[in-house]
């Protein structure tokens, strides 16, 4: 049998092909590997995108309807919890006839809660606290978890001291909390 390099000729041949094929089975791989992080990238920058899009909306009508007959700044000067700027948002429906929607109703409670919402922490479910703090659901459920277990959270440092919680995240909406 002559032999080529360290292989005998009839060997060498099927070990290069099958190496081409692994090698090439590894292109693939890699290649399968880098466009599942692509996408996931682009999903991620597309949720974003809808995300920022959505809050833009949603600032727009309630831009739109409120400012019909208040200064914005007059509305959105006190932070108030989920429930208060639905009574607020009623009562203009109700005493003052604002003409709103079901669907601009629930943007604009929505849109108020998330960017002019308060929390009261020690009593707010794990949804208001995400609506309202831009918090995980996780997170939340950690936070009523911990206030169940040790009881209420005297300031904003014991609210810290809970695990899993992101405190920068947090200190963005401190003005948010009351406790």
């Amino acid at each position: 049998m002559p032999v080529v390099g360290d292989m005998p000729a009839n060997v060498r041949g099927p070990v290069q092909r099958w190496t081409m094929v692994r090698s090439g089975v590894w292109v693939a791989v890699v290649a399968a590997v880098m466009a599942s992080v692509l996408a996931v990238g682009g999903r991620a920058q597309d949720a974003q995108q809808q995300a920022d899009e959505a809050d833009a909306k949603s600032e727009g009508t309630f831009t739109v309807v409120c400012g019909r007959c208040h200064p914005i700044d007059r509305v959105t000067a006190m932070r108030r919890t989920r429930s208060q700027w639905e009574e607020v948002i009623s009562t203009m429906i109700t005493a003052r006839n604002a003409q709103v929607s079901d669907e601009e109703f629930d943007t604009i409670l929505h849109y108020l809660s998330k960017e002019y919402g308060r929390v009261y922490i020690n009593r707010a479910p794990a949804p208001d606290m995400v609506e309202t703090l831009g918090i995980t659901e996780t997170m939340a459920g950690s936070i009523v978890s911990y206030r169940r277990e040790h009881g209420p959270f005297a300031d904003f440092d014991a609210l810290t001291k809970v695990p899993g919680i992101d405190r920068d995240k947090l200190e963005k909406k401190r003005d948010a909390i009351a406790f």
